[in-house]
């Protein structure tokens, strides 16, 4: 699984929003979308399963499913 750090308090179930460099990545690079599956890590020890929800330009939305 993909994994992006974010910096920021993530919490399940809940929606997130990554910058517009990871946003390239994902979309550009790794050429993942909407219903794939990636990874959040936030330098504090936690890790989080995520669902890409959508990706545009700038930025993309995924849904925290559960902690890893």
């Amino acid at each position: 699984m993909r994994r992006f750090f974010l910096d920021a308090d993530i919490v399940a179930c809940e929606t997130v929003e990554l910058g517009a460099e990871e946003t390239r990545h994902l979309r550009d690079v790794l050429r993942l979308g909407i219903g794939d599956e990636v990874s959040l890590f936030d330098g504090r020890g936690h890790e989080f399963a995520c669902e890409i929800q959508s990706v545009g330009k700038r930025s993309a939305q995924l849904r925290v499913l559960t902690g890893i």
